[in-house]
Order: structure tokens, then sequence, then C-alpha cells
């Protein structure tokens, strides 16, 4: 099991690819089994069906940014914090700032196993 200064590494670099939009690496850190729970894009169980949801999120809003102050241990195996999105949409040019709170559960090995963005 990973310790909490791990974990929070591991969270951090989940956000620095997401920034970047690094699918594939993003990808490479879920658990395959993964799922993600977010109240604006909705519910999604597995990789394939989360690598289809943030590939079409980055192609809708291609400058999404994430600015992160602090991340907190949760527990043994989940990381949280707040966040201040910024993206403007490619369709319309309407740009966006989102304040929201994101949680990582991880597995013993280190694998992303939920994400919840509220």
């Amino acid at each position: 099991m990973l310790n909490q200064t791990e974990l929070r590494s591991l969270a951090k670099a989940y956000v620095a690819l997401s920034c970047a939009h690094q699918l594939e690496f993003i990808l490479a850190m879920l658990d395959p089994a993964a799922s993600y729970r977010s109240a604006n894009v909705g519910n999604f169980e597995g990789r394939s069906a989360i690598a289809g949801m943030m590939a079409d999120f980055f192609q809708r809003f291609p400058d999404v940014y994430w600015q992160v102050a602090q991340y907190r241990g949760v527990d043994s195996n989940t990381i949280e914090f707040e966040f201040e999105m910024t993206a403007s949409e490619a369709s319309s040019g309407v740009r966006i700032v989102r304040q929201g709170l994101e949680r990582l559960e991880f597995t013993q090995a280190g694998y992303i196993k939920c994400i919840i963005v509220s």
C-alpha cells in the first residue's frame, strides 16, 4: 500500500496529465475496472468508457485547465482536492469557470479505481 505522500504525488500527476490532455498516460493510471462519477458529465464504468468520455471532453474544451491549491488525504487510499476549472467551449467560444471537489480512490498498487467529481 502506498502512503499519503505517494498518493498525493499520483493525484498531482493525474491533474498535470489532465491539464496537458495526455489521455494515453491518464488511462495508464486507471484500474481497468475504474469508475468515474460526475455531476456535470455523468457516470462511467471501466477504462474504455472513461477514455471515450475524456476524449470527447478534451475535444469539446480544447483549452481546459484545472488549478489545484492543495491535495488532502481522506483515508488510507483516497485523496481529494478542490479545483477551479477554466475552459472555452470549442463550438461556441463560451468561456467557463467552475469550482468543484474531486476525490480519487486508489488501489493498493496505486491505480485510480474511482473518480468522484462534485
